[in-house]
């Protein structure tokens, strides 16, 4: 017996509901002798209405169902009667053998994949993802629904975190559905997976590009361009990236040490004065770059001259700063 049935005791039937199930009984014999199919099954499935036990409303059910198979040849109205015993008694297995076999007859496929679930709750846990596995095959191959196909690969990696071809199968459907946050977990692991340099660059751009301008989680963005330089020093387009990303997170100091790579420090002092002219900024954080500035233009240029200008702007800004004076 399925466990998931009503264990309390069912109510007693009334006297009338007794009469009534007399007289179903009777009239189910004659259209049995009379090989009235389709009288017949409306008559069990009456009795399924009016008894309260679970056991005996499934067992009517199934009744009914088997016959819709093997008298009418019509599995529409067999599978409702299945589909009625999983509402009863989800785990009940002739139902979800029945259910099974006429869905993948009907090319019923979404129906078919839930059905499976149902089927792989009864597994131990840990030869689940064997069956999570068919299921999501079964929905990339069948179904047109990316929603239920994510779904799927989900459960696998649900029961086996880091299952590679789960990975592999979700990265493309998140990025369809535009879930930039699951897209950005799935990228991550394969990028620390691969092998190949040129793919993992590819795979570390494309991350950095959905931190950055997706989420705007510019540090997310940072660690990956960071991870392709370590790879590729000379990507033009990871350097500009990570000076982009700097400059929003106001990473000064991390900017000076990419710019100690590239030796490019009038472009780093023009930004750090550019910066300086934003009155989005406080006066603190503008007068911080405009040391910055003066500062290279002395060490790095050798310009004092120029410095000089840096420090006339720290004292526009504020007329008591003591070190610029």
């Amino acid at each position: 017996m399925d466990e998931t049935l009503e264990t309390t005791a069912p109510r007693e039937l009334t006297e009338e509901e007794r009469q009534q199930l007399a007289e179903l009984d009777e009239a189910l014999e004659k259209f049995i002798e009379g090989k009235r199919w389709s009288d017949a099954i409306k008559t069990i499935l009456a009795k399924a209405d009016l008894v309260v036990d679970p056991e005996e409303k499934v067992a009517l059910l199934k009744e009914a169902g088997t016959l819709y198979v093997e008298r009418s040849s019509n599995q529409a109205e067999a599978i409702k009667c299945f589909e009625a015993v999983l509402e009863i008694s989800p785990h009940d297995l002739e139902a979800i053998e029945r259910l099974k076999e006429m869905y993948e007859k009907r090319r019923a496929w979404e129906p078919l994949v839930r059905l499976m679930g149902r089927e792989a709750e009864l597994l131990d846990p840990a030869d689940r993802a064997i069956r999570y596995v068919e299921m999501a095959e079964l929905a990339t191959q069948r179904l047109r629904k990316p929603e239920i196909c994510i779904e799927m690969w989900e459960l696998v990696l649900g029961a086996e975190p880091g299952h590679p071809q789960a990975i592999e199968a979700l990265a493309p459907l998140y990025e369809r559905a535009r879930e930039w946050e699951k897209l950005t977990g799935v990228l991550e692991t394969l990028s620390e997976a691969e092998p190949d340099p040129e793919q993992q660059k590819q795979q570390l751009q494309k991350l950095g590009m959905i931190y950055g301008d997706k989420l705007e989680n510019h540090e997310g963005a940072v660690n990956a361009f960071e991870r392709l330089l370590s790879i590729d020093p000379d990507d033009r387009r990871a350097q500009d990236q990570l000076k982009r990303r700097y400059v929003a997170l106001k990473a000064w100091d991390k900017l000076e040490e990419f710019y100690e790579h590239v030796q490019k420090w009038d472009e780093l002092i023009r930004m750090f004065e550019r910066e300086a002219d934003s009155e989005e900024l406080d006066v603190e954080q503008r007068v911080d770059l405009l040391f910055r500035a003066a500062r290279l233009w002395e060490e790095k240029n050798a310009r004092p001259e120029r410095a000089a200008r840096s420090y006339e702007k720290i004292l526009e800004l504020d007329g008591d700063n003591l070190q610029a004076a």
